[in-house]
C-alpha cells in the first residue's frame, strides 16, 4: 500500500482535464497598492488541484520592485483554499529556440522553433519526443551544455518481490537527440531507490542529481535517505556529495552548487536554500523558514555565476501563509500545514514523497481543511547572490511550481508553470504569458 502512493502522488493530471470553476471577480490584498488593473486574467487553484480562468479586476504588485517587509502582500484565498494567480492574458507568442517538458504527466515534448504544432494563447503546440513505456513514468527532463544529449528520470512499470509487494524506482536515463534513442546512464543501488532533478556540469562531463531511498531499521521502512551525488561520463563513478538535499544545480564556475535543503536526518524534513562548495563539501545555509518561506524549489543559477533564481512560497513581504488574507480583506481560517508522522513537527516538505510514513498517508493536513502536498501553493520566483545577500522577489504571481531557464546572455527567463508558460527579464520585468497551457514534472529550454 505504502509505495503505490509513491508513485501514485508522482502522477500529474494535466490542467485541461480539470473541470472549469466559473467565477466572477476577485481581488488580491495589497496593503501597499490601491489600483486595479482590469486585462489581467486570474487563475484559481483549488485545494484540489483545480485550475479554472476567469476574466477579473486584479490588484498587482510591481514585479521588478521589492516590497517593503512592513507593506505585506499575499494571495487570494477562497472560502474553500482556492488560490487566485495573477496573470496577464496569453499573447501566444513563441520564444526562441526549443523547450522541454513532461506533459500528461509522463511524456517528454519539444516545442519550440521547427516542433511540430505552433505555439497558442491555449496550447504549447510541440510534438511528441519520447512516450513513456506503458506503466512507466518520465520526469525532470534537463538538456547538456551543447544540446546534443536530454537527461531525465525514468521509472519503469513495478514488479512484485517475493512478498507480491509492487516495487517502485526510478533511475537517470540519457536521450540522444539526434538518434531519438535512450540508454540508462545512472542505476539505481537500491530497488526502491528514486534518482531524479538531473543537471549538468558547464562542460558537459559531470551530471548531478538527487536520489531518495527509504530508510530501514530492522527491516522495516522508519524514513527517507536523501542524498545530492554527482555521476562522471569518463570514470562512470557516482559519488555521493552530500545528505538531506534535493533539487541541485551546479554554478558556472564549477565550484560550487545550490541545492534545496531537506532535513530528512532529524525527522523535521525542513526546508531551506544552500550552497555546497564542491571542493570542501561543506555547505551553506542561503535561506530558511526564517525569512519566512514555507519551501523552496528548482534554485537556477544564471550563466555569469552572480545571482540565483529559484521558485519560493512566502517570502518576507509576504503575508505568512498560515494566515492568508483573502477577499474583502477577511482572515482565512488558519492553515498551518501538519502531518500524522510521529515525532515530527510542521511538514514543510510540500514537493517530497516520503517513505514511512505512519498511517500510510503523504497528504498535508490542515485545520478543518485539506491541501495538496505537491501542488496548488502560492510559488514565485525569487533572486538571491551566492554569498547570501540581494535577495529580490521577481514576481507577484502565486503561481504552480514555476521552473526557470536563463538565456544565454543571462539577460532574460523562460520558466513553466501549471497554469502557463511565461517569459520576463532577469529583474522579473517585460512579464509577459505565451500560453496559458501549463504542466509540471520539469522544464528545460536551449536558446
Amino acid at each position: 500500500m505504502l509505495v503505490l502512493l509513491l508513485t501514485a502522488c508522482e502522477r500529474e493530471a494535466t490542467p485541461t482535464s480539470l473541470p472549469i470553476i466559473k467565477t466572477t471577480s476577485s481581488t488580491t490584498l495589497s496593503s501597499s497598492v490601491s489600483s486595479s488593473v482590469s486585462n489581467n486574467q486570474s487563475t484559481q487553484i483549488s485545494s484540489n488541484g483545480n485550475t479554472s480562468a476567469a476574466n477579473t479586476n486584479i490588484v498587482t504588485v510591481a514585479a521588478s520592485t521589492p516590497t517593503p517587509p512592513a507593506q505585506l502582500i499575499g494571495p487570494t484565498v477562497g472560502a474553500n483554499g482556492q488560490i487566485t494567480v495573477n496573470a496577464p492574458p496569453a499573447d501566444g507568442k513563441s520564444v526562441s529556440g526549443r523547450f522541454y517538458w513532461i506533459k500528461g504527466g509522463a511524456d517528454i515534448w519539444m516545442g519550440g522553433a521547427g516542433a511540430g504544432k505552433a505555439l497558442s494563447n491555449s496550447s504549447l503546440g510541440g510534438q511528441l519526443l519520447l512516450p513513456v513505456p506503458s506503466g512507466g513514468l518520465q520526469k525532470d527532463p534537463m538538456l547538456a551544455p551543447d544540446g546534443t544529449l536530454l537527461a531525465y528520470a525514468y521509472s519503469p512499470p513495478p514488479y512484485l518481490d517475493a512478498a507480491g509487494t509492487p516495487i517502485f524506482g526510478e533511475d537517470i536515463y540519457l536521450l540522444d537527440l539526434a538518434t531519438k534513442k535512450p540508454q540508462m546512464l545512472v542505476k539505481r543501488a537500491d530497488p526502491e531507490e528514486f534518482l531524479e532533478y538531473p543537471s549538468w556540469s558547464a562542460d558537459g562531463q559531470t551530471l548531478f542529481f538527487a536520489s531518495r531511498a527509504p530508510l530501514r531499521e530492522n527491516n522495516r521502512v522508519v524514513g527517507s535517505k536523501l542524498m545530492i551525488s554527482s555521476f562522471n561520463l569518463k570514470t562512470q563513478q557516482r559519488q555521493d556529495l552530500t545528505k538531506d538535499g534535493s533539487e541541485p544545480f551546479p554554478l558556472s564556475d564549477g565550484k560550487s552548487l545550490v541545492y534545496v535543503g531537506i532535513m530528512a536526518s532529524d525527522d523535521t524534513y525542513a526546508y531551506s536554500l544552500r550552497i555546497l562548495d564542491l571542493q570542501t563539501k561543506q555547505s551553506r545555509v542561503l535561506l530558511t523558514d526564517k525569512e519566512n518561506f514555507f519551501g523552496f524549489r528548482a534554485p537556477r543559477p544564471s550563466p555569469d555565476g552572480k545571482t540565483i533564481v529559484f521558485a519560493g512560497i512566502g517570502g518576507p513581504d509576504e503575508v505568512p501563509l498560515a494566515n492568508p488574507p483573502v477577499a474583502n480583506n477577511q482572515p482565512a481560517p488558519a492553515l498551518t500545514p501538519t502531518v500524522k508522522k510521529p515525532g515530527s513537527g510542521p511538514l514543510q516538505n510540500f514537493g517530497l514523497l516520503i517513505f514511512g510514513l505512519a498511517g500510510k498517508t503523504d497528504r498535508v493536513k490542515t485545520a478543518g481543511a485539506e491541501m495538496p502536498d505537491l501542488h496548488g501553493l502560492p510559488y514565485d520566483l525569487w533572486e538571491i547572490k551566492p554569498g547570501g545577500d540581494g535577495l529580490h522577489r521577481l514576481t507577484t504571481l502565486f503561481e504552480d511550481e514555476p521552473i526557470a531557464a536563463w538565456s544565454k546572455d543571462g539577460q532574460h527567463l523562460v520558466f513553466l508553470t501549471g497554469n502557463g508558460l511565461y517569459t520576463c527579464n532577469a529583474d522579473g520585468s517585460n512579464l509577459s504569458k505565451k500560453s496559458d497551457e501549463g504542466a509540471h514534472g520539469g522544464f528545460t529550454w536551449q536558446p
